[in-house]
């Protein structure tokens, strides 16, 4: 059975969940964060700044 085709507004809705679902769970593994810096001790395995 195939799902019915989503309008770009639910689209555009399921993007944002599951964006906000990724953001959530990198929370809450300390790894993800846009405001509070490193914690101190903090060391990185990867480095993911743009070269």
């Amino acid at each position: 059975m195939t799902r019915p085709e989503l309008t770009e507004l639910d689209h555009l809705r399921e993007v944002e969940r599951l964006a906000r679902a990724v953001v959530g769970a990198a929370a809450g593994e300390c790894w993800l964060s846009y405001a509070v810096p490193d914690p101190p001790g903090l060391v990185r395995t990867h480095d993911f700044s743009p070269h």
